[in-house]
C-alpha cells in the first residue's frame, strides 16, 4: 500500500504563454507546454487566456493571373490614404492591383490592374505628400490617387521634358526634380557646385553668368548622351529661347567707358553645329548679354546625360523608410551594402552624393528600422562580417570659393555610417516593437537594449535575446527566412507559412540585465481552396487597428474581434500544461477525487473538455466537460444598462482520481462535450489536490 503522506495543492493560473524551450516537466507552472490558437485579449478586462479571434476572406485575386500556374503570392498590401479615405494597392506575384473597396470587409467593386511587371518579391512602401511610393527591387513607383507611374521611366520623363517651351514650364510636369548642378558658372567653366545630380532623371541644369562676348558655354560635364537639339533647353534673361528659329530678346547694354546704356535687340538661337556632346559644349549664334546685376546668373542651360549606374541605384532597392524627413532606400541586389537617401522632403530627388556604405559589399543589408533619432541597419552576416550599423543626423561644413574668390562655408546634413556590435546576422525582418528594435536572426529574435544610444552600444549585453521560449520551434519553421512581422494590439506578430508567433509587450521576464517576452502561438492561418487544398498565410499588414494577411494564392483575409471562426471553419484551440511531479519527484502521488476545480471565462457558446494523462499512459483521458451556452457580450452596448450577473457557472469541479503516478499533465481542449465541434473558451485557473505516497521503487 502507499504510505500516507501530506496533501499537495497545485494551482495553474495566470498563464503567460507557451514554452517550447524546455522539456514538459521543466516548464513553469504559469506557462504551457503547448498553447494553440489562444492568447490574452487585453481589450477584455478578464485578462485570461482565450481563444484567438477568427478571420474571414475579404478579397481573392487568384483568378486574375494570366497563367494559373504562375506565382500568386501576396507580396505587399500598400495603403494610399488621402482626405480621410483609404484604398489599397495589392502586390500579387508580378501584378499590382488597385483595391478600391479596401479596407471594407466585403470586396464588391473588383480590382483594377495597375502594373504587370512587378518583381516577385516583397515590396515596401511609404506615404509622402499625398503620394504612395513603392519599391519592389526592379522599380520605384508612385501612386497619386489616380494613376501609377514608374518614377525613373525614361520614356515617361523624356516625353514630358521635351514639351518644355515658353508656354510649358518644368514646374507643371510630373517628373523627378531637375537639379541645378552648377551656379555662377562662366562661359569657359568654373563656378560653384550647387545641387547634386538626381539619379532618378538624366536631366540637369547649369546656371551661367554671361559676359556679352563669348558665344560658347562649357557645361560641368562631358560625354552627353544626346546631341539632338530637342535635348537642350536654354533661358536667357529668364526668357525661353527657341534654339531652331531663334527668339528675339531686348536688353540693356552698358558701355563701361562712358557708363551709358543703350537698348539692343538680338535674336538668339543655337549656332550651326552648336552642340558638342563629347566636350559638353553649347554654342550660340550671338554672345548672350552680361547680367544686369554684377556676378548674377542670366543663362540657364538644361541638358541630358544618362547614367546606367544611376538608373539602378533606387530601382534595385527592395526596402525604404522615412527618417528625418528624408527617404532611405536599401536592400539592392546590385549595391548590397549601400544605403541611399533622398533630399529633404523630396522622395523624387536622390542626389548621386547621398549614399553610404555599411560594411563590406559581399554582405547584404537586409532591413532597417527607425528608433527615435537613429536609423538602425542590419546585414545578413553570412561571411562573419559586421552585422549592425547605425546612422544619426549630423552637420558637416563644406568650404567653397565663389566667383569673386571668397571662401564660403555651407552647412549640410549628413548621416555617417557607424558600426554597432552584433554577432547575429539579420534574415531580413526587423521592426520597432513599441520602442524595442527587434530583428530575426538564425538564432531567433533579438532586440537592441539601448535603441536610443543612451548607453554603451559596444557592451556585451547590447544585443539581447527576445525569443528563447520559442526558438526550438521558431527557427526550424519552414519559411523562417521569409517571415513577415507587424505589431497588432500590443503583440509583435511573426507570420511564417501559416503559423504565427506573438510576443506580448505587456508580459516580460527578466534575464540578466535585460528582459525577454512571453509568447503565444497560432497555427492554420490559411485559406481553404475549392480543391480542398490550403493556401498558407505569408504576408502581414496591420492598418487602422485591423490585421490583414495575404496567402500564396492571392487571397486576403482580415481578423475579426467578434468571430471565433476562420472563414467559416471552426478553430482548433487547446492548452497543454506542464508535466507535473508536484515538486516531489521521488514519491508516488494520488489525486483527491474532490479536490479539483477549474475556472473558465463566461463566454457565449463556449465549451471545453478537460483531459488528464500520467506517466503511466501516453494518451490523454477525458475527465470533465464544461459548457457555457449563455448570453455573449461580444459587441453588446452596455450604455445605461445596470444589472447583476451570476458568474458561478464559470467554475467546473473536476472529479478525477489518478492513482500512484509520478507525473501528471492536463490538457484543455475547446470543443463540445461530444467532441464533434470545436468551440472557443477562456481559461483562468485549475487546481488539483494530491496525496503524497510511498517512495518510487523503479
Amino acid at each position: 500500500m502507499m504510505a500516507q503522506g501530506g496533501m499537495i495543492t497545485r494551482t495553474y493560473e495566470s498563464i503567460n504563454g507557451v514554452d517550447f524551450s524546455n522539456e514538459g516537466r521543466n516548464v513553469s507552472h504559469n506557462r504551457g507546454v503547448m498553447i494553440v490558437n489562444m492568447y490574452k485579449n487585453y481589450e477584455d478586462d478578464s485578462k485570461c487566456v482565450v481563444t484567438r479571434e477568427g478571420y474571414k476572406l475579404i478579397a481573392d485575386l487568384s483568378s486574375l493571373a494570366e497563367d494559373e500556374n504562375e506565382d500568386k503570392t501576396i507580396y505587399g498590401i500598400h495603403i494610399y490614404t488621402s482626405m480621410g479615405t483609404s484604398i489599397a494597392l495589392v502586390h500579387m506575384g508580378r501584378y499590382l492591383y488597385l483595391y478600391e473597396d479596401f479596407p471594407s470587409f466585403e470586396n464588391e467593386g473588383g480590382f483594377e490592374l495597375l502594373c504587370k511587371n512587378m518583381n516577385c518579391s516583397k515590396s515596401s512602401s511609404f506615404m509622402y505628400n499625398d503620394n504612395l511610393y513603392i519599391n519592389d527591387g526592379i522599380g520605384y513607383y508612385k501612386y497619386d490617387g489616380e494613376k501609377l507611374v514608374d518614377i525613373g521611366d525614361l520614356n515617361r520623363i523624356n516625353e514630358q521634358m521635351l514639351t518644355i517651351s515658353g508656354d510649358i514650364k518644368e514646374a507643371s510636369l510630373d517628373v523627378p526634380f531637375v537639379p541645378t548642378t552648377s551656379v555662377s558658372r562662366l562661359p569657359e567653366g568654373g563656378g560653384e557646385s550647387y545641387q547634386g545630380v538626381n539619379v532618378l532623371t538624366p536631366w540637369r541644369k547649369n546656371s551661367f553668368s554671361a559676359n556679352g562676348k563669348d558665344k560658347t558655354f562649357y557645361l560641368d560635364t562631358s560625354d552627353l548622351t544626346r546631341e539632338d537639339i530637342d535635348y537642350i533647353k536654354v533661358w536667357i534673361n529668364d526668357t525661353y529661347i527657341d534654339l531652331v528659329n531663334g527668339t528675339e530678346l531686348t536688353y540693356e547694354v552698358r558701355d563701361e567707358e562712358s557708363g551709358t546704356s543703350q537698348t539692343k535687340t538680338t535674336s538668339f538661337k543655337l549656332a550651326d553645329n552648336g552642340i558638342n556632346k563629347e566636350k559638353g559644349r553649347i554654342s550660340f549664334n550671338e554672345p548672350p548679354p552680361s547680367p544686369l546685376t554684377l556676378g548674377g546668373d542670366n543663362v540657364v542651360i538644361l541638358f541630358y546625360k544618362e547614367s546606367d549606374e544611376h538608373k539602378k541605384r533606387i530601382s534595385s532597392c527592395k526596402i525604404n523608410t522615412v527618417f528625418d524627413n528624408r527617404v532611405f532606400f536599401s536592400k539592392s541586389s546590385i549595391y548590397k551594402n549601400a544605403l541611399f537617401h533622398s533630399e529633404l522632403n523630396n522622395p523624387e530627388y536622390v542626389s548621386d552624393l547621398n549614399y553610404y556604405q555599411d560594411g563590406s559589399d559581399n554582405e547584404e543589408i537586409t532591413s532597417m528600422v527607425v528608433a527615435g533619432s537613429v536609423l538602425w541597419v542590419f546585414k545578413d552576416g553570412k561571411e562573419g562580417g559586421n552585422n549592425l550599423f547605425y546612422h544619426k543626423a549630423s552637420t558637416e561644413e563644406i568650404s567653397t570659393v565663389n566667383f569673386a574668390g571668397k571662401t564660403e562655408v555651407k552647412k549640410v546634413t549628413v548621416y555617417p555610417s557607424k558600426q554597432g556590435k552584433s554577432s547575429f546576422g539579420s534574415l531580413g525582418c526587423s521592426v520597432n516593437f513599441l520602442d524595442d528594435v527587434c530583428f530575426l536572426s538564425k538564432e531567433g529574435m533579438y532586440g537592441l537594449k539601448y535603441s536610443d544610444l543612451n548607453s554603451d552600444i559596444y557592451s556585451l549585453d547590447f544585443v539581447c535575446p527576445r525569443s528563447t521560449l520559442i526558438n526550438p520551434k521558431l527557427i526550424k519553421d519552414d519559411g523562417y527566412k521569409d517571415a513577415c512581422m507587424d505589431v497588432y494590439k500590443g503583440y509583435l506578430c511573426i507570420l511564417i507559412n501559416s503559423k504565427m508567433y506573438l510576443a506580448d509587450s505587456r508580459s516580460t521576464y527578466k534575464v540578466g540585465k535585460g528582459y525577454e517576452y512571453e509568447w503565444f502561438y497560432f497555427k492554420d492561418i490559411r485559406v481553404k481552396n475549392e480543391d480542398e487544398s490550403f493556401s498558407p498565410g505569408v504576408y502581414l499588414k496591420v492598418f487602422d487597428n485591423n490585421m490583414f494577411f495575404g496567402t500564396t494564392n492571392g487571397q486576403i483575409c482580415v481578423f475579426e474581434s467578434d468571430s471565433y471562426e476562420d472563414n467559416g471553419e471552426e478553430i482548433e484551440n487547446y492548452i497543454i500544461l506542464r508535466s507535473d511531479n508536484f515538486d516531489s519527484i521521488n514519491h508516488l502521488k494520488t489525486t483527491s477525487k474532490r479536490g479539483g476545480i477549474a475556472k473558465f471565462k463566461v463566454m457565449g457558446n463556449s465549451g471545453v473538455n478537460v483531459y488528464v494523462r500520467t506517466d503511466k499512459s501516453k494518451d490523454f483521458r477525458f475527465v470533465a466537460s464544461h459548457k457555457n451556452s449563455g448570453f455573449s457580450f461580444l459587441n453588446f452596448d452596455f450604455g445605461a444598462v445596470s444589472f447583476f450577473f451570476d458568474k458561478d457557472n464559470n467554475y467546473k469541479v473536476l472529479r478525477t482520481k489518478q492513482k500512484k503516478f509520478n507525473e501528471l499533465q492536463i490538457k484543455l481542449v475547446g470543443e463540445s462535450s461530444d467532441k464533434k465541434r470545436k468551440m472557443p473558451f477562456g481559461f483562468f485557473s485549475l487546481t488539483l489536490e494530491a496525496f503524497k505516497g510511498s517512495y518510487i521503487k523503479r
